[in-house]
């Protein structure tokens, strides 16, 4: 539905689809050629249309909204700063809030309330500036490859760069969204923080079955929604027609029945072959 959108440019040189360019592939790698310098596998491994994750806290809690700066949500935000944090100046913090625009996120909360980065991390999970049910199209900041990171707003190269590195170190609570805004300057950390999240609840699974021998297989991709329990399955396709898409030197000891039970435990995942 994309103008211009085309079979090249979502899947490159990856015609089985199994997340690489196989040595069978690498001729078709010029289709790629001038596409914004994208080459190989396209871009439709960066893209997805399944993201929607409960506006709630990791324990459940309703999250309490202060995406405004009025009476009530100021008293209903100092009742709970009473309560979740010893010692906090709460009135400097609805003070600060009170005296800037409403925040347009959580990081932008953290910004424009002037607290501790120690008690941001302890509130951060719990408050929301949305007041749907339902965050939908979100970025997951703790896993999103490098090439999604610089499509945030105002990130530059060295921006991603940090957030790989910091979140591959063992310092960060990365189910926390806090640590963004330790990675980034407050202002760059606010700028992204209505469009990223620390949690995923869509999962996609490229499956193969071998028959006996490897006679025969099926291919199936599903995406899975952890949202329920259990996951529900949302999007099943038949991807057989694409071929075999593992290594060739596996599908014929398959065949040859000279494959073991260790050969196959180590069966590459999909787009590592």
């Amino acid at each position: 539905m994309v103008d211009g959108g085309t079979p090249d440019v979502l899947f490159g040189a990856d015609l089985n689809r199994n997340g690489v360019v196989d040595a069978d592939e690498t001729a078709a790698t010029q289709v790629m050629s001038g596409i914004n310098g994208q080459t190989g596998c396209g871009v439709c491994k960066y893209l997805t249309v399944y993201g929607a994750i409960p506006n709630a806290a990791m324990d459940g809690t309703q999250r309490l909204y202060v995406g405004d700066t009025s009476r009530q949500t100021m008293t209903a935000l100092a009742t709970f700063l009473i309560t979740r944090l010893s010692g906090a100046n709460t009135a400097s913090i609805i003070s600060q809030l009170q005296s800037k625009p409403p925040p347009r996120n959580v990081l932008d909360f953290y910004q424009k309330s002037g607290m501790s980065i120690a008690n941001f991390t302890l509130i951060s999970d719990y408050i929301t500036t949305v007041q749907g049910r339902l965050l939908r199209g979100l970025v997951n900041i703790n896993t999103a490859p490098r090439e999604v990171l610089l499509c945030l707003p105002g990130l530059t190269s060295s921006d991603a760069d940090l957030i790989v590195a910091t979140r591959s170190s063992n310092n960060p609570n990365l189910n926390n969204i806090a640590w963004v805004a330790q990675a980034l300057t407050p202002a760059k950390a606010a700028r992204i923080g209505g469009l990223i999240t620390t949690r995923s609840y869509q999962y996609s699974a490229d499956i193969v079955a071998v028959g006996e021998n490897g006679r025969d297989f099926q291919r199936f991709k599903y995406v899975f929604d952890l949202r329920t329990s259990p996951p529900s399955i949302v999007y099943r396709k038949d991807l057989t027609y694409l071929g075999w898409p593992l290594s060739k030197d596996l599908l014929q000891s398959l065949s040859s029945g000279t494959a073991d039970k260790q050969t196959i435990q180590n069966m590459p995942t999909l787009g590592q072959h």
